[in-house]
């Protein structure tokens, strides 16, 4: 029996789309542990994620945040632990393949420039 060509190639792209995989997404990546910030400054900020707390490391002062993510949206939201009646914010997240997090907006920016700050697993 002959297989043509017509038959083969819907074959082969059927099994290419089934076997791939997709890069693995936010929702898939744990944030549980230690975070330091990627940039060359006399103080890198350094978050350490917990179950629902976040500690916040800063030059002068350690904020103790709440968290929660939507994967789907690949949003992070923090607000003050201490304080659950403060404003909640809400940040874009990115955790890529290679283990590099990646938040904007965590820090003050300029109205039309929003900060983005990367940070590498300890």
């Amino acid at each position: 029996m002959k297989i043509n060509k017509i038959t083969l190639i819907p074959l082969f792209v059927l099994f290419a789309l089934i076997s791939y995989k997709k890069d693995p997404s936010l929702n898939k990546a744990e944030l549980i542990g230690t975070w330091v910030e990627q940039f060359e400054n006399s103080f890198q900020h350094k978050l350490i994620f917990e179950t629902g707390t976040l500690y916040l490391f800063k030059s002068s002062s350690t904020d103790t945040l709440s968290y929660r993510v939507d994967y789907k949206q690949e949003r992070i939201y923090l607000s003050l632990k201490n304080d659950p009646s403060s404003a909640e914010s809400n940040h874009k997240i990115l955790l890529n393949r290679k283990g590099i997090l990646t938040i904007w907006g965590l820090f003050a920016n300029t109205p039309n420039n929003e900060s983005e700050t990367i940070f590498q697993r300890e």
